[in-house]
């Protein structure tokens, strides 16, 4: 196999949107949450196709090929999808709005660790929409990110911990079951406070030992795009 060309090659400097040449397809996703009521997130994620124009004059016009959005209800006490919308309103056959109805078959699944096996069990291939099966994969961390956010009233005791099951543990590297996020949580993070980027772990557990709080640090060391501790001015 030849080597990737140096100018091919990801690196600081030079990011992903750095491509020249002629537009051929484009996609967007988008995904927004809001509190329905005061027991319920509603996440709506909508996806776009596009097929961009050949022509600077005109000759050959740009074509919407997918547009299609998700609504999924969300009981904020278990993370169980209570109730679904599907919608499309651009695509490629007349039958393709005939399988929307069938992604009410989300309704009782929680939206946790396991979702996205689920969900291909359920709606995967030929049993669903691939288009709308791709915007609830990309629901589905917005409603961890949400709960982590916090906007959404939990109702518990704010002296015990977290619970499992609203945490993306299994994740990444930082959020191994004994990684760098779950500590924090240990030595007194609070998701959704503080500055961000979170301050590194021995900003939490410095305020564990010397009992103070520690869920919004007000001062320790930032952190540049790098992850590389610099300074406070």
């Amino acid at each position: 196999m030849s080597p990737v060309p140096e100018d091919h090659v990801s690196g600081p400097g030079r990011r992903p949107s750095d491509s020249v040449g002629r537009p051929v397809y484009r996609r967007s996703v988008g995904v927004e949450s809001v509190m329905a009521d005061d027991d319920h997130l509603r996440v709506t994620g909508h996806l776009r196709d596009e097929r961009p124009a050949l022509d600077e004059d005109g000759a050959d016009q740009p074509m919407v090929v997918h547009d299609m959005s998700l609504s999924l209800t969300v009981r904020i006490a278990d993370l169980v999808v209570v109730d679904v919308v599907a919608d499309m309103s651009s695509f490629p056959h007349t039958e393709c709005p005939l399988i929307a109805s069938r992604f009410a078959d989300l309704i009782g699944v929680p939206v946790r660790r396991g979702f996205s096996r689920e969900l291909n069990r359920r709606l995967g291939g030929v049993a669903g929409c691939s288009h709308l099966v791709e915007i609830a994969r990309s629901i589905a961390p917005v409603v961890t990110q949400s709960m982590l956010s916090g906007r959404v009233p939990v109702r518990r005791d704010p002296a015990e911990p977290a619970e499992p099951s609203r945490l993306p543990v299994g994740s990444c590297h930082l959020w191994q079951p004994d990684g760098v996020a779950v500590r924090k949580l240990r030595a007194g993070w609070v998701p959704g406070v503080g500055p961000r980027p979170v301050p590194p772990l021995r900003v939490f557990t410095a305020g564990k030992r010397t009992g103070t709080s520690t869920g919004c640090p007000a001062a320790g060391p930032a952190v540049d795009a790098a992850g590389q501790e610099r300074p406070v001015p």
